[in-house]
């Protein structure tokens, strides 16, 4: 269940501050304040045999193996998968196995430095992170005819504006003591998805998620209101 938050500023602007739910649908509407949200459920946790994931937390029971072939093949295929496999990592680096949660962590402090000198892997990063749900998220509107949606943790941000100019979005992200940060710009959804595929993963995934099963928020999002409009 989330927790809800509405504060208002000295502006009159309202912000809503909530726990990440899942994925909604469909675009529509827009203009004015942003829209409550909903209470989504969080699904199942069913995971196919085939799927990505239960490659990963095979391998992660694979650096418990009494053989040094299977441990050394598990960890070098884990860092292969990169930032994918933190998620799974994080959860055993504190395993009663002291030696799994050691290889654990050795293993996210060598994804993590090889995610520092690769200038594509903030966006992949945040990618897989945002579904992790370990996120406070705020929608808001930041100036007139600028609305703003935001997931934040102490060692990674997401923020992304909507205005009649277009979209920004920003990805901040703590490595190893540096800041690292990328940024995307586009005209419109179509121009964004067309430009730059991973950044409009990202965008979608976070418009829809905040919005759950209604798509008050998403309307509200990408149609802000028109500054001198009458």
């Amino acid at each position: 269940m989330k927790n809800w938050l509405l504060a208002g500023t000295s502006s009159g602007l309202a912000a809503i501050l909530f726990v990440a739910p899942q994925i909604g649908r469909e675009r529509g509407g827009g203009g004015g304040a942003p829209p409550a949200t909903h209470p989504v459920g969080t699904p199942a946790a069913e995971t196919q045999p085939a799927s990505p994931q239960s490659r990963i937390d095979r391998l992660i029971e694979d650096l418990g193996s009494p053989e040094f072939a299977v441990r050394k093949a598990a960890s070098d295929k884990l860092t292969r998968i990169g930032d994918r496999a933190l998620v799974a990592l994080e959860r055993v680096a504190d395993d009663l196995d002291p030696e799994v949660a050691r290889r654990a962590r050795d293993l996210i402090a060598r994804i993590r430095h090889q995610a520092a000198d690769d200038a594509g892997a903030i966006l992949r990063f945040a990618n897989a992170q945002l579904g992790s749900g370990k996120f406070v998220e705020s929608a808001r509107v930041v100036a007139p005819g600028v609305n703003e949606l935001a997931a934040v943790r102490p060692d990674f941000r997401v923020v992304i504006r909507r205005s009649a100019d277009g979209i920004h979005l920003e990805i901040t992200r703590q490595v190893e003591g540096k800041t690292l940060n990328d940024t995307y710009d586009a005209a419109d959804e179509d121009a964004l998805r067309k430009k730059k595929p991973l950044a409009y993963q990202l965008y979608d995934h976070l418009v829809t998620s905040m919005g759950g099963d209604s798509t008050a928020l998403m309307s509200w999002f990408e149609h802000p209101a028109r500054v001198g409009a009458q």
